[in-house]
């Protein structure tokens, strides 16, 4: 199912998020720099959740049960994106102090 997805972005975001992830994390990079690549990061990640989100919703009317599980699924990963998002840059600007 990872390979699947990865797939799927590599597909749509060709440059990768990882690229843009780990150079938002460099400290030779002027923050506003590292800011814009963070809200580009953050605002692809909110419409691929959205996009799952509204295929959920869409689903409820054929099937209610698929529509649940596919809302449930995108909550899941979105809480997963946010931990891992809080973990790395607490982590980084705990590391600079």
């Amino acid at each position: 199912m990872d390979l699947i997805f990865d797939l799927i972005f590599d597909l749509i975001f060709p440059e990768g998020f990882e690229k843009k992830y780990e150079e938002s994390k460099k400290e030779n990079k002027p923050k506003y720099i590292r800011s814009i690549l963070l809200v580009i990061i953050i605002i692809s990640y909110l419409l691929i959740f959205g996009l799952f989100l509204w295929m959920g919703i869409d689903m409820l009317k054929n099937s209610v049960i698929a529509g649940i599980v596919i809302i449930l699924v995108d909550i899941y990963f979105l809480l997963l994106c946010i931990i891992k998002f809080k973990k790395n840059y607490t982590k980084r600007t705990n590391d600079n102090t």
